[in-house]
């Protein structure tokens, strides 16, 4: 198979961040002290979330579960030996890593056919792991679809062309394959679209997929549904920022009724907050570990890892528990590395657990919002407060039809780290961050004067490339 690019559908979805591992290197943990130690718990009613520091390379927003541990799309860099004093991107490349408790594991790039680069959250695996279905950006296209892939003894080979149900222009992205096998739902902007991406349903036929069916109004908004996850249940996990919620792109849970799934419901404040939450993903050969990002306004991106320490329960009971009766949390006076989030025991029948994995990563501090205590009807009238918009200048120098990733680029005498974003199909590389469009465009000047003669000024808005005109004057 010719060489392809997987897609990251939206908008300049990068990370910066974090600490990397591999095959063997390994996923770095925050050494336990005094002041990061993880508290755990025996008290009902809670999931623990945490943050979990791993080097996931831009354009990735996330990491997806395979087999008994994750894959992450990161630079080849967790290989090298670099002096101090020294700064080596490497290569974008796939690892996959088992989660150990409380050990580092060992990492090693994906075993894959041919040169690929695709962000690891835009993949599903069948549940023999035989089977991957991945969205990529084809050569001599502009679009991403979704590829099948087979396991074989030289590794993962992928289809030399997209699923039948992948036709024209339009995208195809973040297949999410359901625990049978006879569903998959994806996000797309094909015929029947309300909004920007919205998810859609297609089931197995044979050796085909059938026609693919919009979720609805039900589940699809105005605005964009990403990053679907499904659990062993079917209970439908996705980030969007079309229905309302606290922050840009918010995670929401819809149960799955046996024939479709029920009204998304907001994951409260112990998930999302005033950021970006991206590519929320579950384990589901358990049910009681999760993975996903929070990315503030300036493209700092944190991996968390979600846990439940009851055995009797699992996370999306918890979820709908929260979802359903949001508490108030006690913000300490020290900012801890792990939240203890409490919520009121669900009225659903307990789910029996097949495996049990203690999954336990290193802290790292972050900051947390204190959710108001409320009664039902206070929660039923409350209307979000309206978050200010970030606007954000940058200065594009390159663009490119596969990701390069993060850069070290010189202009004139001075060092930037470079940011990367996808837009209209193509991998943008900008430099410099500004809060005002004068000091970009200065920066703008010196790139043309030092060889990058088509350089312009881009805006971002909430982390989104915007053209609206008044952001230029």
């Amino acid at each position: 198979m010719k060489t392809v690019i997987i897609l990251i559908a939206l908008l300049s979805l990068g990370a910066r961040n974090v600490t990397p591992p591999n095959n063997s290197a390994s996923v770095v943990f925050i050494p336990t002290t005094k002041d990061n130690q993880i508290k755990d718990t025996d008290k009902p009613g809670h999931l623990l979330v945490r943050p979990f520091r791993l080097d996931i390379a831009p354009p990735s927003s996330g990491v997806q579960f395979y087999r008994d541990g994750i894959i992450f799309l990161s630079h080849s860099k967790i290989e090298e030996k670099v002096p101090a004093g020294h700064i080596s991107f490497g290569a974008l490349k796939i690892y996959s890593t088992v989660i150990a408790d409380s050990v580092p594991g060992d990492c090693i790039p994906f075993n894959i056919e041919g040169s690929v680069v695709f962000p690891s959250e835009a993949t599903t695996f069948s549940s023999d792991y035989n089977i991957m279905y991945v969205s990529l950006i084809p050569e001599k296209s502009n679009s991403e679809k979704i590829f099948r892939a087979d396991f074989t003894p030289s590794g993962w080979k992928i289809s030399d062309e997209p699923i039948n149900i992948c036709v024209g222009n339009s995208i195809y992205s973040h297949p999410c394959l359901s625990a049978d096998g006879t569903f998959m739902i994806f996000s797309s902007d094909m015929t029947g679209s309300t909004g920007g991406l919205d998810l859609f349903i297609t089931r197995k036929e044979g050796d085909a997929w059938s026609k693919p069916k919009n979720l609805g109004k039900n589940i699809n908004s105005s605005g964009n549904e990403l990053f679907a996850s499904l659990d062993s249940r079917n209970n439908l996990y996705f980030s969007s920022d079309g229905h309302p919620g606290v922050g840009g792109y918010d995670v929401f849970i819809s149960t799955y009724n046996g024939e479709e799934w029920d009204k998304p419901q907001n994951l409260p404040d112990a998930i999302n907050s005033r950021d970006d939450e991206l590519a929320f993903t579950i384990c589901r050969e358990d049910n009681r570990t999760a993975f996903y990002t929070t990315r503030t306004g300036r493209s700092r991106t944190q991996l968390n890892l979600v846990t439940c320490p009851e055995e009797a329960f699992n996370i999306s009971q918890r979820c709908l528990a929260m979802a359903q009766a949001p508490q108030a949390i006690k913000e300490p006076e020290t900012q801890p590395a792990t939240r203890e989030v409490a919520t009121r025991a669900p009225e659903i029948k307990n789910e029996s657990i097949t495996s049990d994995k203690n999954v336990a990563a290193a802290p790292a501090p972050e900051s947390k919002k204190k959710a108001p205590s409320m009664n039902k009807s206070a929660q039923t009238n409350m209307v979000p407060e309206a978050k200010k918009d970030e606007i954000v200048y940058r200065v594009q120098i390159l663009a490119n039809t596969k990701p390069v990733g993060t850069q070290n680029i010189t202009v004139a005498g001075k060092n930037y780290i470079s940011f990367e974003y996808l837009y209209k199909g193509g991998y943008r590389t900008t430099i410099g961050e500004f809060s005002n469009l004068s000091e970009a465009t200065r920066l703008q000047n010196t790139c043309r004067q030092n060889g990058y003669n088509q350089a312009f000024v881009v805006a971002f808005k909430n982390n989104v490339r915007s053209t609206d005109p008044s952001l230029f004057k």
